[in-house]
């Protein structure tokens, strides 16, 4: 409610742009345009840079992309039609395994910090499927330096060596060293009175 009052014109925008029945004809628009250019240089397309792919994706435009685009907003198909189809491969085969690792380290640390894990794994999976409607991946601004920068972190093989299982927390020490000082403390009592 407190979002409604304060934000009021921004939250407008917003739900107009989700009721935008145009905005989604044009996103699926500049996916068949993409695919069409795929299809037509499926080995190295058409070459890298925006105005590579404007002017050549304009002999491919389909009647539903309203307007010329400079990238398909989907990375994964910007991808197949810049560099071609062995590169989009290449790009999935890499997050295919930036998300076998990472979760392969989450597994392998100790639990206190998997919650932190779970984050960067999640920031992963938000941005890759984002990425199916806009340029997360292969955007020219910051969005996808952080994007690597968490996946590097998350998936690094350093992480499983140095943060692996602890087989007792810290807490939990302290606590069986304080019952073994009590455990003796007893023991040397009953030992001074059988002595006696």
């Amino acid at each position: 409610m407190v979002a409604l009052t304060v934000f009021h014109s921004q939250v407008a925008v917003q739900l107009a742009h989700a009721k935008d029945q145009g905005d989604l004809s044009l996103h699926l628009g500049a996916w068949q345009t993409a695919m069409r250019v795929i299809a037509a240089y499926p080995l190295f397309g058409v070459g890298l840079g925006d105005q590579t792919y404007l002017s050549l994706a304009e002999h491919f435009r389909v009647l539903a992309q309203t307007k010329p685009l400079a990238e398909p907003d989907n990375s994964y198909l910007q991808l197949g039609a810049i560099a071609g189809i062995p590169v989009m491969l290449i790009f999935l085969v890499l997050l295919a395994l930036v998300f076998w690792f990472s979760w392969r380290n989450w597994l392998a640390i100790d639990t206190r910090y998997r919650p932190l894990f779970a984050g960067g794994i999640v920031a992963l999976v938000a941005l890759s499927v984002n990425s199916l409607t806009v340029d997360g991946w292969t955007s020219p601004l910051d969005v996808q330096f952080l994007g690597w920068l968490i996946a590097g972190v998350v998936a690094s093989p350093l992480i499983g060596r140095r943060l692996g299982f602890q087989s007792v927390p810290p807490v939990d020490k302290r606590a069986e060293t304080a019952h073994v000082q009590v455990g003796a403390s007893w023991m040397d009592k009953a030992n001074q009175g059988s002595q006696l």
